[in-house]
């Protein structure tokens, strides 16, 4: 099955489209009906970006802003990831 029409978005609704099949890497927001359904869990790095801007809206003035630039970097790098070499080193 590759699509499911729900009320919600639990677990049990990935757990239907899965049924055996386990993905090495889950991708998603913070949505704790979402975790756990692969080996690794990747947050959406859209969603924390989206998280940290209501931050700065609501009048964080010190510590979203450099998060948010850090997000946006990791966001760059991530478009580029075709490109890079796999030899990189940090």
């Amino acid at each position: 099955m590759l699509h499911e029409i729900a009320a919600n978005r639990g677990r049990a609704v990935a757990e239907t489209v899965l049924g055996e099949h386990r993905p090495e890497v889950w991708i998603s927001d913070r949505y704790a009906g979402q975790q756990g359904l692969a080996e690794v869990h990747q947050v959406c790095l859209a969603h924390v970006l989206r998280d940290v801007q209501y931050a700065i809206d609501c009048g964080d003035t010190l510590f979203a802003p450099k998060i948010r630039e850090l997000l946006r970097w990791a966001i760059r790098i991530g478009k580029r990831r075709p490109s890079l070499k796999d030899s990189m080193v940090w």
